[in-house]
Order: structure tokens, then sequence, then C-alpha cells
């Protein structure tokens, strides 16, 4: 590989550049609820934490919580979720709570972009 760095035929050649690697990145995932109020609920999933649908209602259970206690209104009407189509939103046990408790939900399609 040639250097785009210009050079007298005297002048010493110019050292490559060493590919340092960098510690591993950890990864956190995020998971939030918002309306049109601002954030309702957030919570990072535990390192190494597969979100499948066991895992993520939980999640729904303690958004629930954290509901009745900042949104009573809400609470008191109706509070639809809308989530994409993962598959711990899609699951049996998800949906199985979610239409237990008459909670109203949405579920969008992926988009694609161009």
């Amino acid at each position: 590989m040639q250097s785009s760095e210009w050079h007298t035929t005297s002048s010493p050649r110019p050292k490559k550049s060493r590919h340092v690697k960098s510690p591993p990145q950890k990864k956190l995932m995020l998971i939030e609820f918002f309306d049109n109020e601002g954030v309702v609920h957030h919570e990072f999933a535990p390192a190494g934490q597969t979100v499948d649908g066991p895992f993520y209602l939980q999640v729904l259970k303690r958004l629930r919580v954290v509901i009745r206690r900042k949104r009573p209104a809400k609470w008191k009407g109706e509070c639809p979720l809308h989530h994409d189509n993962a598959p711990s939103h899609t699951s049996i046990v998800v949906q199985t709570w979610l239409a237990e408790k008459d909670y109203s939900s949405s579920t969008s399609l992926p988009t694609h972009r161009s």
C-alpha cells in the first residue's frame, strides 16, 4: 500500500500504521416505554440476557406497576401498547397476558428502507 504523502527520494520511508485492537465493547439493551408526556419506564436488560417472551412479560408486569403510579389517569382509561413484531413481543405467553389484562396492543410490520 502506498502512502498518500509526498516525500523526496532521500527521505526515510513512512512507517506503516498498525491496527491496535480495542477491548471488546459491552453491549447494553435498553427497553423503554413512553407516551405523549415522555418516558414512562425504562430498564436495561442484564448482560447476557436474551429478551424472550418470559423476560419481556416480567418487564410488562413492572411497566404496569409504573403506569399505575406515574400515570394514574391513563391507568383508569385505555393505555394501548404499540410494539414491533419481535418474537418476544408476539410470544404466546405475552399475548395471553395482554389479553387477560385487556390491554389493546398493535403490532407494526417492519419497514424496509431503500
